[in-house]
C-alpha cells in the first residue's frame, strides 16, 4: 500500500517557494546592503522570515513523506530523498493526535519505536483512513485523541 499526497498538502512547499523567491527579489533591490543603516524593523522582519523559512522546512521534511508499507515493513522517503525501511516487528506501535488549523482539523498517527518515530498526517496524505487501517491491524494502540468520523 502506498500514501498519495493531497492536493492541500502541497501548499507548504508553495510557500517556501515564494518565500525564496521574495527573499531574493527584496535582496536584489537592496543590493549592496549597508548593514550599519538599517533600522531595527529590518532586523525584525529578517527573523520572521529566518524563522517561517525554517518553521515550513521542518513541517515539509517531517510530515510530507512518502509512505510504502507490506505485510513486512514500511518504507519512508520525503522530499530530501531520506529512505528508511522499518520492520513492523522493530515498532513499539502508534498514537494519534489533532491538529487544528485554519483549514480544520486534521488527524495525525504517529508509529513509533525507541528511536524515531514516523508521523503520517491526513492534511498531507490523501489516502490516510487506509493506512491507519492497515497500521492499525499490525501495530498496538497506545492512545491519543481521535477525530469524530461519524459526523
Amino acid at each position: 500500500m502506498k500514501s498519495q499526497l493531497a492536493y492541500k498538502g502541497f501548499l507548504y512547499p508553495i510557500l517556501v517557494i515564494w518565500l525564496i523567491i521574495a527573499s531574493l527579489m527584496v535582496i536584489e533591490n537592496n543590493y549592496p546592503v549597508k548593514i550599519f543603516q538599517l533600522r531595527w524593523i529590518d532586523y525584525v522582519m529578517t527573523s520572521l522570515v529566518a524563522l517561517t523559512f525554517i518553521w515550513l522546512f521542518s513541517e515539509i521534511r517531517r510530515k510530507m513523506i512518502f509512505v510504502e508499507m507490506d505485510e513486512n515493513a514500511i518504507v519512508v522517503k520525503n522530499l530530501f530523498f531520506l529512505n528508511k525501511k522499518i520492520d513492523f516487528t522493530a515498532l513499539n506501535g502508534y498514537e494519534t493526535r489533532v491538529q487544528s488549523m485554519r483549514l480544520g482539523n486534521f488527524e495525525e498517527l504517529i508509529v513509533f519505536n525507541d528511536e524515531q518515530r514516523i508521523v503520517i498526517s491526513e492534511f498531507f496524505v490523501k489516502n490516510y483512513i487506509d493506512l491507519k487501517k492497515f497500521i492499525s491491524d499490525k501495530l498496538p494502540y497506545h492512545g491519543g485523541p481521535e477525530k469524530d468520523r461519524s459526523v
